[in-house]
């Protein structure tokens, strides 16, 4: 029974700005989001385990425990574009840290 929800809103971003980022909770992927849009998630209460990807670049996994009927915002964000190195950043991070090249930001 689903009875938390789980929102996600992406940043405007210039990485892959036509193409939507699938989202993953427990290893599904329950869906895409793309830039500038909110989705959300039904999910069952007690932990669960999130994160997005698109092609070889991830977010690191957020754990969060939601209680019955929470609802939790993250915002999913590229790092490097708040860089003074910005494009810079953005092709090291493909390069050498994928799996960091998004974050995902929970707002209270």
């Amino acid at each position: 029974m689903k009875s938390a929800t789980i929102q996600l809103k992406r940043e405007t971003d210039l990485f892959g700005v036509a193409r939507g980022l699938k989202v993953f909770i427990d290893g599904n992927c329950e869906g895409k989001i793309k830039a500038n849009e909110t989705s959300e998630f039904p999910v069952s209460a007690g932990r669960h385990r999130i994160y997005v990807k698109m092609d070889w670049c991830t977010s690191e996994p957020f754990w969060v425990d939601l209680k019955q009927e929470e609802k939790i915002l993250f915002k999913v964000r590229i790092p490097a574009m708040e860089s003074e190195w910005g494009p810079f950043k953005m092709l090291y991070d493909l390069v050498a840290n994928a799996s960091c090249f998004f974050e995902l930001k929970r707002f209270y």
